[in-house]
């Protein structure tokens, strides 16, 4: 993957972590956005990155504040596979406030740099690594992002590659999607309503081949449809049961009823007597 950025590839690079996870770039999205990020957002990046998890897909990002942090904790909240590129050496670990987080990524993840150790980040550093972000990833997807933002930066570099770049649209009152906004009017980014277009994008032509099996589910989806019985059952109720927030049990719910896992009803939510997927 790296090898479509020509002249730019990097000669070599760090890394701590999980080797394995490296194996999972094969089938890999990219997330970046504003490090200002609104509460909507926040609520995006965690919507679409639990049904990417779901649908196989590891989340590439660059570990800042913002839209990249909360991709990274929303796809290990989720049991995922996450790669954080950084902008410094491998023991400069940027920022600091980020390192439990980090911590967390190499357990299961991987944390890699094209730079030395001892290496700092710099601002010039933050934009040359934006490339290998684009490169890491099928798909570069835009959460949120200013009209200087970065994140305008990554999507140049995946567009020089030939690369799919997808933005969520925001309000046009908000300056943290002047960004987004600007590519989507400007025919450079696609816009992208839910996760099963960024996925085809990457490459998922047959949507519902895509629905994840049981073996597949997340661990929100484990955990709520454990607390869903063959009653109708409100949500609060199941959020107790199962240890949810009412926004994990909404991302859980939505994913739960699209393969046919949960029913709905005026009552709430049920498992079905009979369940085919």
């Amino acid at each position: 993957m790296l090898a479509d950025l020509g002249w730019g590839a990097p000669a070599a690079l760090w890394g701590i972590g999980n080797r394995n996870a490296l194996a999972k770039l094969a089938r890999s999205v990219s997330i970046v956005g504003s490090r200002g990020a609104s509460a909507y957002g926040e609520w995006v990046t965690f919507d679409f990155v639990a049904e990417l998890v779901s649908r196989g897909y590891s989340v590439v990002s660059g570990g800042a504040y913002g839209i990249d942090g909360i991709a990274h904790r929303a796809t290990l909240r989720v049991n995922g596979t996450t790669i954080a590129v950084m902008a410094g050496g491998i023991d400069r670990l940027y920022p600091a406030g980020h390192q439990s987080m980090f911590d967390k990524i190499r357990e299961t993840g991987a944390i890699v740099t094209e730079l030395a150790p001892g290496s700092s980040p710099t601002k010039w550093r933050f934009l040359q690594r934006n490339r290998l972000i684009a490169a890491l990833g099928q798909v570069t997807l835009i959460i949120e992002a200013g009209s200087r933002s970065g994140s305008i930066n990554t999507a140049n570099h995946a567009t020089s590659m030939g690369r799919p770049i997808a933005a969520i649209p925001g309000p046009i009152t908000s300056s943290s999607s002047a960004g987004t906004n600007r590519l989507i009017a400007d025919s450079i980014a696609q816009l992208v309503c839910n996760p099963a277009d960024v996925a085809a994008l990457a490459g998922d032509s047959d949507y519902l081949a895509m629905k994840p099996t049981a073996d597949e589910l997340g661990d929100l989806e484990k955990r709520a449809l454990d607390a869903v019985g063959l009653k109708p059952t409100t949500a609060a109720e199941i959020a107790k049961r199962a240890g949810l927030t009412a926004q994990e049990l909404g991302i859980a719910m939505g994913q739960l009823l699209l393969i046919g896992r949960v029913s709905q009803s005026e009552g709430g939510y049920f498992k079905p007597k009979q369940t085919t997927i």
